[in-house]
């Protein structure tokens, strides 16, 4: 008995209106693949919050949802400041209601060597990529 056959390239393996009248925030949800994750939640019917700290890809991520006439919205929020987490939080739910789900997509790097990377590199990517999912999802269990 072996594994059933994935669904074909480009069909969602999940079908629509899976996730209706579901509220989804993704971090760093306006570009790469924050923003594709993002797009298959508005495909399969969320209300989808697309956090990001940079409000070029804010409108980026806006406009691709938009596009796939999903119910989007987006907040500004630097996941490395609690308050900045908290607020984004109060905003989504003010709008429509508690997230069901969390991805926590946000991250950075510094396509460096690593004997090349500063001190303070590391750090930055250190705060965003594991202290600001450590706070994303601290807030979000905090609220359940």
């Amino acid at each position: 008995m072996g594994l059933p056959e994935p669904p074909p390239v480009g069909v969602a393996a999940l079908p629509p209106g899976t996730f209706a009248d579901q509220v989804v925030v993704v971090t760093g949800g306006g570009t790469g693949l924050g923003k594709a994750i993002a797009t298959e939640f508005g495909r399969l019917g969320a209300r989808v919050a697309i956090a990001s700290r940079k409000p070029d890809h804010l409108e980026a991520g806006l406009s691709a949802l938009s596009d796939v006439g999903a119910d989007v919205m987006a907040v500004a929020c630097d996941i490395r400041d609690p308050n900045q987490i908290a607020k984004c939080f109060d905003e989504i739910e003010a709008q429509w209601q508690l997230p069901a789900v969390l991805v926590n997509n946000a991250a950075t790097n510094f396509p460096v060597p690593a004997e090349d990377m500063s001190p303070n590199a590391w750090r930055t990517v250190i705060d965003i990529t594991l202290n600001g999912m450590f706070l994303m999802s601290r807030e979000f269990a905090r609220r359940h």
